[in-house]
Order: C-alpha cells, then structure tokens, then sequence
C-alpha cells in the first residue's frame, strides 16, 4: 500500500493501495477479491458471483442470472 496501512488490513485481509486510492484486496476470511478505483467504481469477486458497483448503481452476474440494481431488473 502507499502511506499508512489501510483499516482492513489483517493477516486475512491483505492489498494494494495506490497513491492515486486505486485498491485491490484480498480477503481471505471472505473469500474475496475485490478491485476500487478512484471513481467510485468496484468489482467483487465472491462465491456468489461478480458485482460491479457505482455509486448506489449495481450489476450482479452470477452462476444463472444477472442482476440489476438488486433485483430492479433480473434475466435468468
């Protein structure tokens, strides 16, 4: 990371934090990888699936269906 260790961080929790606020952890606890940018925009990566979120915007696509916006729309 760059300057001062994130909040996260633990033995199970471990990262990379840019200059810039990019980050990209790794939590082993909850078995995710999970990718922010700057903008506001992140990718999860879980048992369930992956989700892109930003803002209060999200998309979820998991093993049968895709998800917008918390089931506002979903394709099965």
């Amino acid at each position: 990371w760059h300057g001062e260790q994130p909040d996260i961080a633990s033995p199970a929790v471990r990262g990379i934090v840019t200059a810039s606020a990019h980050k990209l952890l790794f939590d082993d606890d909850a078995a995710e990888v999970t990718l922010t940018d700057a903008n506001d925009n992140a990718i999860a990566m879980d048992a369930s699936g992956v989700r892109h979120t930003r803002g209060n915007q999200s998309l979820m696509v998991g093993d049968a269906s895709v998800s917008v916006n918390d089931g506002a729309m979903e394709v099965s």
